[in-house]
């Protein structure tokens, strides 16, 4: 334990360090249970900032908080809250879940479902420890029925493809995705359905110059996205 408090310090002496160089020196290094919508602003954020040096680790919400309390990591972007001391949580966006389904389903002429009217369906959906499967769970439970599900898959991609093969329906987020010709997305009337994302650090690890404009600009990106 004590030889990561030394290189927690070590490495926050080295972000300082940098920092006086300037913002072209700074590091980045980022815990997220989801690339899927951060892959297009952190594009646009290298493209103003290349020199910026970005480490990225997909972990589940156990590991992200680890991780945040050994200092290993600078920021966090999740749907779900740590559960930490000293954690400081700025939110990002708010995201609705809506059900997919093939066109030729025959739910896909409504206007919009309730959960509860799904017990009798098949669906895809991620496997039982992805993050984001915790809180779909919890969104079923509210409904009061258990999904029987088809198949369950690793990214957003293979969900889209196997509802649109027609092995099942799937809850989907609508954020920042093309829309699928083959695919109608269901709005939920109930139970309420939404992931909240946010970016969290730790109040007393020092966070660079590089990571503050980061969480800065992720922040005015969602905002802009919103008002388009």
């Amino acid at each position: 334990m004590q030889s990561l408090r030394r290189e927690a310090h070590r490495e926050e002496g080295q972000k300082v360090v940098s920092d006086l160089a300037g913002m072209e020196h700074g590091r980045i290094h980022l815990a997220t249970s989801t690339l899927d919508l951060l892959s297009e602003p952190l594009g646009k954020f290298l493209a103003l900032h290349p020199d910026v040096h970005f480490q990225i680790t997909q972990a589940t919400m156990e590991e992200m908080a680890l991780l945040l309390e050994s200092g290993e990591v600078d920021i966090c972007f999740t749907h779900l809250p740590i559960k930490l001391p000293d954690i400081l949580t700025t939110p990002v966006l708010k995201e609705d879940i809506h059900v997919a389904v093939p066109r030729t389903h025959h739910l896909a002429k409504q206007t919009s479902i309730q959960l509860s009217e799904l017990a009798e369906e098949s669906f895809i959906g991620y496997r039982e420890d992805f993050p984001i499967q915790m809180l779909y769970d919890q969104f079923f439970q509210k409904a009061g029925i258990t999904p029987k599900f088809a198949c369950r898959v690793d990214d957003p991609g293979s969900i889209q493809k196997l509802v649109r093969a027609g092995l099942g329906i799937a809850l989907y987020g609508c954020i920042s995705r093309e829309e699928d010709p083959h695919l109608v997305m269901l709005p939920i009337k109930h139970p309420i359905c939404q992931r909240h994302f946010q970016m969290i650090r730790h109040e007393k690890r020092y966070l660079s110059l590089a990571a503050r404009q980061f969480c800065d600009f992720i922040v005015q990106y969602f905002a802009d996205s919103l008002e388009k």
